[in-house]
């Protein structure tokens, strides 16, 4: 779809510059850099506690790595055509401007938005 567009067809995979499976393989390859950093996050904010607090890291059962993995895998479902569906595109799009802040409050940070 996006080699018929007038300027998305300039874009690396649209125009062949870059092959379909070359992209997947970096995709892959940062989705595991991405949940390597959410787990040095989740053992970082879990060190940084003291033993009389409670985890941080852990917010309705849920980890940092664990909640990444869901983003991840709630990212991939929209790029492989969840924006398709009716209001799943504005749902998703809503989720994903607030998951910054759900992801700091898994990881302990004080993420107020308003000064």
């Amino acid at each position: 779809v996006d080699s018929k567009h007038a300027d998305k067809r300039k874009r690396s995979l649209a125009s062949n510059a870059i092959s379909v499976r070359s992209g997947w393989m970096f995709c892959v390859g940062l989705s595991v850099v991405s949940i390597a950093c959410a787990w040095l996050a989740d053992s970082m904010s879990i060190l940084g506690q003291s033993s009389s607090s409670s985890s941080s890291a852990m917010v309705g059962g849920y980890s940092f790595v664990g909640w990444s993995i869901v983003n991840l895998l709630l990212m991939a479902g929209y790029a492989l055509g969840m924006q398709k569906i009716f209001l799943v595109k504005n749902i998703l799009c809503g989720f994903f401007a607030i998951s910054p802040l759900l992801g700091a409050s898994l990881l302990g940070i004080n993420a107020n938005i308003m000064p």
